[in-house]
């Protein structure tokens, strides 16, 4: 159901988002574990701000808050370098979603910030 009282562009902002999780969840097989979830999300998520001018500054606390909550989650050390292996691939994934139009600026700014949200609610 829409709300009434959101404009044309949140509500475009949102389905973006949507897709970008979406696409997201895609990649994430059935048989991943927690840790290696969060380091393919996060990796894509950290990947594609670069090109849209996005602090450096912020995207490295969040990629240091991304390797921590891996390394809480992780079941085992393979499970560990596993995910972070997913998370280094999926920079380069998120910087060909923005290069070839794949994702928006707008879309990965919301995914960064939720991405943010839910690490800081880790700590």
């Amino acid at each position: 159901m829409c709300r009434p009282d959101l404009g044309i562009r949140e509500v475009a902002k949102r389905l973006v988002s949507l897709s970008i999780l979406c696409m997201l969840i895609q990649d994430a097989g059935a048989d991943m574990s927690e840790a290696e979830v969060l380091g393919t999300t996060s990796g894509r998520v950290l990947g594609a701000p670069q090109l849209c001018g996005i602090p450096p500054e912020r995207l490295q606390r969040t990629a240091r808050l991304t390797f921590t909550a891996i390394d809480q989650i992780a079941r085992s050390e393979q499970d560990r370098t596993s995910a972070d292996e997913r998370m280094r691939d999926g920079l380069g994934l998120g910087h060909e979603d923005i290069k070839s139009k794949r994702t928006s600026c707008e879309a990965i700014r919301s995914a960064l910030g939720k991405l943010e949200k839910r690490l800081g609610k880790r700590q």
